[in-house]
């Protein structure tokens, strides 16, 4: 057979094995792997001393994304965002999409579409996110299944921007999910007890800066809607996918609920797992203003525990960049700061460095939460996540002896700071390859590949 494309002699890592070969590709797919194979036609990649992974996959980005009450769009579109996903190892991003007041979750899907038409360098779906429920929703949940886009994202908060979803439309939506194939993303922070804190914060007279995001958010604020959202799929038997978990007592609680059989998937973010909330205090602690909000050093360490003991299946980021003029919008009320972090460029060789370099996870333990299982979770298997013949050729290959640290000018992203800077981190690949063309050649962006990407349309779940 001839090859198109040959990446040749590497160490490859699949999630479960590891051994030294080469991949064939041809059409954009893996055609073989084996110890040798000849040539490949149009192009031969020497991996010799260098790691072969499956490309790493973020389940949980916002590009685009309009804040209704601050009148701005984060900063990425998705070729700035795209791209800069490719750089740091990611070939397959899932946006979510924005419903208007009164309007069918489809429109939503179809204006995400539009922005990533001929701009996107790589893959992505897309969660269709119910920002104004009504029951009629409920019979185009399985319409959406249909069209392959079998996740959707609710709220416990957000009350303030009308978003926030009953508790019987919870109750409503993951029962029927569970019964057509789909699955209900939520994000899990208690509404009442947010705003009572929040409140409360605001009116002390105390001169509290960005750390006001860190008082208004204490531990319960999270773990009771956590726990809330859990007996509430516990009780109609369905399936629950908790997003961006970032407390001690979410996961504990979560530990408990999959040990008695609920079926719950689990989400967390690099930042939640290296980051505090000390950095919230200072002049430039409105820069990490995140929904949800840094938590401590004890909530980074049992976040870990729970990667480690499989409670928690997937890594994403909530890429959600702003830059420092936007984040100034705040002018010292912690209330009016726009709320994300710049992510998915540091991804990958976030968790390559402190989870495989650090913490003694193998290599493989890295694809298994940053590939593997995100594509499982989320329909995309085996296309995505996996290095197979017959699926995507999404590769990456990774210098193991080469590290950068991270400067704002130093990233892709299109921002103007880092939450990472200073970190000295591996794992940022020498090629990225989408559907066999490469994206990221010897580090460098491929200029030629704006508009690659296509919309994957997911299997159903379950």
């Amino acid at each position: 057979m001839q090859f198109e494309m040959v990446v040749k002699g590497g160490e490859i890592y699949t999630g479960q094995d590891c051994f030294q070969g080469d991949i064939g590709i041809k059409d954009g797919r893996i055609a073989a792997i084996a110890p040798e194979l000849p040539e490949g036609e149009k192009r031969t990649i020497d991996a010799g001393g260098m790691e072969v992974l499956p490309a790493a996959v973020d389940p949980h980005v916002h590009f685009n994304l309009e804040l209704p009450l601050l009148g701005i769009r984060s900063q990425d579109s998705y070729w700035t965002g795209g791209i800069a996903a490719a750089r740091g190892g990611l070939t397959t991003v899932l946006d979510f999409s924005e419903q208007r007041q009164g309007e069918e979750l489809i429109a939503g899907v179809e204006r995400k579409i539009e922005q990533a038409r001929g701009e996107t360098p790589i893959d992505y779906g897309i969660h269709p996110t119910v920002y104004d429920w009504n029951p009629g929703l409920l019979s185009e949940i399985e319409e959406l299944v249909e069209a392959g886009f079998p996740t959707l994202k609710m709220f416990m908060i957000y009350s303030e921007e009308g978003w926030r979803a009953p508790e019987a439309a919870l109750l409503e939506a993951m029962r029927r999910a569970s019964e057509v194939g789909a699955t209900i993303l939520v994000h899990c922070e208690n509404d009442t007890l947010l705003g009572y804190f929040t409140e409360q914060v605001a009116n002390s007279g105390d001169d509290v800066g960005a750390y006001g995001l860190a008082l208004s958010r204490p531990n319960v604020v999270e773990a009771s809607a956590v726990r809330r959202a859990v007996d509430l799929c516990e009780h109609v038997d369905g399936r629950l996918y908790v997003v961006h978990l970032s407390t001690a007592e979410g996961a504990r609680c979560l530990e408990r609920a999959q040990q008695r059989g609920v079926d719950v998937t689990v989400e967390t973010c690099p930042q939640f797992l290296l980051l505090t909330e000390d950095k919230l205090r200072g002049e430039e602690g409105h820069l990490y203003a995140a929904s949800p909000q840094l938590k401590k050093e004890i909530d980074n360490e049992a976040l870990w525990q729970a990667l480690e003991n499989d409670v928690i299946d997937v890594i994403g980021t909530d890429n959600c960049t702003f830059t420092r003029q936007q984040k100034d919008l705040w002018e010292g009320d912690f209330r009016k700061i726009p709320r994300g972090l710049p992510g998915c460029e540091t991804l990958f060789p976030l968790i390559y460095t402190y989870a495989y370099r650090h913490r003694g996870w193998s290599l493989n333990d890295v694809v298994r939460k940053t590939s593997l299982l995100p594509s499982r979770a989320h329909g995309l298997y085996p296309d995505k996540g996996s290095l197979q013949p017959g699926t995507d050729a999404d590769i990456i290959v990774v210098d193991p002896e080469k590290s950068m640290t991270v400067r704002p000018q130093s990233l892709l992203i299109d921002s103007d700071w880092s939450p990472y800077e200073g970190f000295e981190l591996y794992g940022f690949p020498e090629y990225t390859i989408c559907r066999g063309k490469v994206v990221i050649d010897g580090g460098e962006i491929n200029e030629v590949v704006r508009g690659h990407g296509q919309l994957v349309r997911r299997s159903p779940l379950g």
